[in-house]
């Protein structure tokens, strides 16, 4: 077991819970949008789609074509192991939404590789959100594009139904230098949230990385040892790939995912369906958009329904700290008293051993 328990902590006293309903185990979109290379207002491409800034697949083969330069060689440690990344001369690195209207990273360094395939051209995460906020309305995922919609935005407008969850920046120390002078990729912190896990009468707190690229969501070995999860039975399994290759993750009901609110409110999903998987010891687990968008799976398939949540936002704008903010569904807003709270085993903070990349479904 990579992670000691710390303590037993009584849990406050929540306002109310919101059940919204079981998790669907499988998120059907994720935030995407344009990306754009540029070099001295010359753009390099292409057009397509965490904490560092990643280029793959065919995307690198045409920037590469347009004149793009490396200068070094990175070590990337991903869900089965490391794969050497070039590492790119600064670029300003840009991502428009659905308005239009781009974000830009100036001499940005990024991670790139022909051979690699994550699903996406691109990933841009943090480095360019960062005193940002990034919308996600799930509401047009029933529409006529049957996708969600991503745009940025100067702030969260003030809307009812509303709920705000802490984020806390964790900031990964880059240890994959190849060679001592080669220059590092740009990367920032990234956001984690707690969250509580209850199963059979236990409770387990711990650290999740938020990542709105990742369709499935993880928990650690010993996260779900504490749980008290029969790993001997898992209800499934399911093949994840991204940098250093690709493995068959188990999957299990972890029980009910509990997050807490500014509001006092607390946001369960019920028969939480996670893979286990060790990413790193100061990772208590993944908390992917397989949360964020459930139930509208059903929707889109049955065309009945909706989903637990209308829209997302990822607030940024305090570079210190973070907000994520999950406008409910207004026909499951019903806070219901929380009932007896059971102590949670919490696991410490432990400073990240390297950058990684989280595991990601392979898409179409």
């Amino acid at each position: 077991m990579n992670l000691l328990l710390l303590a037993f902590l009584a849990a406050a006293p929540a306002a109310g819970r919101i059940t919204l309903g079981d998790d669907d185990g499988l998120a059907i979109d994720q935030a995407t949008g344009a990306f754009e290379v540029s070099d001295g207002g010359r753009s390099l491409g292409p057009d397509g789609t965490n904490s560092c800034i990643l280029a793959s697949g065919e995307a690198v083969n045409e920037l590469v074509a347009a004149g793009l330069r490396t200068e070094g060689r990175y070590a990337e440690t991903g869900v089965a192991g490391e794969t050497v990344l070039d590492v790119s001369a600064p670029y300003e690195v840009a991502a428009a939404g659905a308005s239009g209207v781009p974000l830009s990273v100036d001499g940005a360094r990024l991670m790139a590789s022909a051979e690699l395939d994550v699903g996406f051209d691109a990933i841009i995460g943090m480095p360019l959100l960062r005193g940002h906020v990034l919308s996600f309305d799930l509401t047009s995922l029933i529409g006529d594009e049957g996708a969600g919609t991503t745009d940025f935005v100067d702030a969260v407008p003030d809307a009812p139904h509303q709920y705000h969850v802490a984020l806390k920046p964790v900031l990964f120390p880059q240890t994959g230098q190849v060679e001592a002078d080669d220059p590092l990729p740009t990367a920032a912190a990234n956001p984690f949230v707690t969250a509580r896990l209850e199963l059979g009468g236990k409770a387990v707190e711990a650290g999740f990385l938020l990542d709105s690229g990742a369709q499935i969501s993880m928990i650690s070995m010993a996260l779900a040892a504490a749980l008290g999860v029969d790993l001997a039975h898992p209800v499934d399994s399911i093949d994840v790939g991204g940098v250093g290759g690709t493995v068959s993750v188990p999957l299990v009901d972890a029980g009910t995912m509990v997050l807490a609110t500014r509001e006092g409110v607390e946001l369960a999903w019920t028969h939480a369906v996670v893979g286990v998987l060790d990413i790193d010891p100061a990772i208590g687990g993944v908390f992917g958009m397989d949360f964020l968008d459930s139930g509208w799976l059903n929707a889109v398939l049955d065309g009945e329904g909706r989903g637990f949540f209308d829209r997302l936002f990822f607030d940024f704008t305090d570079t210190a700290a973070g907000t994520l903010v999950v406008r409910v569904d207004p026909a499951r807003d019903a806070p219901r008293p929380a009932g007896p709270q059971v102590a949670a085993t919490v696991f410490p903070a432990r400073t990240p051993r390297a950058a990684l990349s989280v595991p990601r479904l392979r898409r179409r």
